[in-house]
């Protein structure tokens, strides 16, 4: 059974996501589909990639992961085949795959000929998966060169013991996901004191854990179950709270 992941910015309001679960699901193949989310901020590849970087490792290797994000507005686009790090990737490339993978370890495949009934994105990707499960990916297929995006990593300064990172996704409780990894903070900071500071919203913090708070409405950074650094309070809600906004920037300096 191949296990296929769908990703995008459709909701689950209207009827698109089960239209395309039905698409693929009438393949003539034994096909598990798993959701990442469909809750991607509108048109955002920067969104996206960052949650299929937290994700796409925890399936089993082999495993088909579909990005849908823009794919209503993109009829024009050609499908791209990523093979990367023992996982499977299908979706235009608009620079999302430089997001989040090592171009140079990448095997990618460009279809500029996929005939189907409609010209959606939707469609020339279920006829990729279907050319996929059937083990012809080259027969219909040219190599391509991923395009590159430029990237807002995270990134840490020696000199002033600084992270600089961005809030690049909020989560159903209202918790505020950094594009900070947790290794880089441990790394960095080496168990020292720090202070946390979002200068567009005036919130700073030096706890990390709930354990380390002492009322309700104080901020603290915790680890994610993605690997990366979140700002949170004890019950939630620290973004409507606070008027925290996708891309802030989040400063943290340790004290050595």
């Amino acid at each position: 059974m191949q296990i296929l992941t769908l990703i995008s910015d459709l909701k689950l309001r209207d009827p698109y996501v089960s239209l395309i679960k039905a698409g693929l699901l009438s393949l003539p193949h034994d096909v598990q589909l798993a959701d990442i989310t469909h809750t991607v901020a509108l048109g955002s590849f920067t969104q996206t990639a960052f949650l299929l970087s937290g994700s796409y490792g925890a399936f089993p290797e082999g495993t088909l992961h579909l990005i849908y994000t823009n794919c209503l507005r993109m009829p024009d686009a050609l499908p791209v085949l990523v093979s990367c790090n023992g996982h499977h990737f299908i979706g235009a490339d608009n620079g999302i795959f430089s997001l989040f993978l090592d171009a140079e370890h990448c095997r990618s495949l460009i279809y500029n000929d996929v005939k189907t009934e409609n010209h959606t994105l939707i469609a020339k990707i279920a006829q990729v998966v279907d050319w996929f499960l059937q083990g012809e990916i080259e027969a219909h297929a040219k190599p391509h060169i991923l395009k590159h995006a430029h990237d807002h990593k995270a990134s840490f300064n020696s000199h002033t013991r600084t992270i600089e990172g961005n809030i690049l996704y909020v989560d159903s409780d209202g918790n505020a996901i950094t594009n900070i990894p947790v290794s880089l903070f441990h790394r960095s900071g080496k168990g020292h004191p720090f202070k946390a500071t979002l200068p567009s919203v005036a919130i700073t913090t030096e706890h990390y854990s709930a354990q380390t708070v002492t009322h309700n409405l104080q901020c603290y950074l915790a680890p994610n179950i993605m690997g990366y650094i979140e700002l949170k309070m004890p019950h939630g809600n620290i973004v409507p709270l606070t008027g925290i906004r996708m891309e802030d920037k989040i400063l943290i300096e340790f004290n050595a």
